[in-house]
C-alpha cells in the first residue's frame, strides 16, 4: 500500500508543474507583442485623407526598368492633409493594411512632411532623404519630391508625381551581382546610366512616377505615428 501512494503522488506533481510552465510561457508571448504596437506615439489627425491609386501611375524613370522598380518597391498607399492654406500645408503619408489598402496599418509609423501650396491646391513637398522599403528592407532615397494638385472642392487629388535618387545597391541581391557598379553596367544594357549619389559616388539612378491621382476618403482618417525616441 505505501508503494502505490508515492508512484500516484509523483506523478500528480510532475503534470501540474508541466501545465504551469507552459502558462507562464503564453503570457510572456503576449505582453511582448502588446509592448512592440505600444511604442508608436500618436500625433495629430489628418483634416482630409486621400487612398493613393498607383495603378494610374507610370514611371518614366529610368526607362525600360520601370516595371523592376514599381514591382519591388513599396509604396504607400495613403495621405493625409492638415491645416492646408493659400501658401502650405503639412501631408501624412502612410500605409493601409495588407487585407485594404484603403485602412490605415496603425503598427507602422507614418511621415509628415511640409509643402508648399499654391492657392490652397497645388501643393509641392521637396522631402530631401527618406527611407523606403524595397523587396522587403530598408532602401535610403536621396532628393524625394512629392507634388499633386486638390480639386476645387478637395475631393480628388489629381497630376501627382513623385520622384526621388536612390543608390542601385539595393538591386545588388535582387540581379545576384556583388557590387553597386555591377548593377549600373547591368543597366547601361536597358539605356539607362548612373548618375552621381549626393556623395558623388555614380551609384544613382533617378525614379519618377507621373500620372499618380487620388481619392478623398469618407469613412476613415490617417492618424501621425511616429515611433518612440
Amino acid at each position: 500500500t505505501d508503494t502505490d501512494t508515492d508512484t500516484d503522488t509523483d506523478t500528480d506533481t510532475d503534470t501540474d508543474t508541466d501545465t504551469d510552465t507552459d502558462t507562464d510561457t503564453d503570457t510572456d508571448t503576449d505582453t511582448d507583442t502588446d509592448t512592440d504596437t505600444d511604442a508608436l506615439i500618436e500625433g495629430r489627425t489628418a483634416d482630409v485623407a486621400y487612398a493613393l491609386d498607383w495603378s494610374t501611375a507610370t514611371i518614366t524613370e529610368p526607362a525600360g526598368v520601370g516595371s523592376l522598380v514599381k514591382s519591388y518597391v513599396e509604396m504607400p498607399s495613403l495621405l493625409g492633409t492638415i491645416e492646408v492654406t493659400t501658401t502650405e500645408t503639412d501631408v501624412i503619408v502612410a500605409h493601409g493594411t495588407k487585407s485594404d489598402a484603403e485602412v490605415q496599418d496603425t503598427d507602422r509609423p507614418t511621415r509628415t512632411w511640409t509643402a508648399t501650396t499654391k492657392d490652397g491646391m497645388a501643393f509641392v513637398a521637396e522631402v530631401g532623404d527618406e527611407t523606403m522599403r524595397f523587396d522587403g528592407a530598408d532602401m535610403t532615397v536621396e532628393n524625394m519630391n512629392l507634388k499633386g494638385v486638390l480639386s476645387a472642392d478637395g475631393s480628388a487629388i489629381t497630376t501627382g508625381s513623385f520622384t526621388y535618387s536612390a543608390n542601385v545597391d539595393f538591386a545588388v541581391g535582387l540581379l545576384g551581382v556583388s557590387s553597386a557598379s555591377e548593377v549600373c553596367t547591368l543597366l547601361l544594357g536597358f539605356g539607362v546610366s548612373c548618375i552621381p549619389c549626393n556623395d558623388g559616388v555614380v551609384e544613382c539612378i533617378n525614379v519618377t512616377y507621373t500620372g499618380l491621382t487620388g481619392t478623398q476618403l469618407s469613412s476613415s482618417t490617417i492618424v501621425e505615428l511616429e515611433e518612440a525616441p
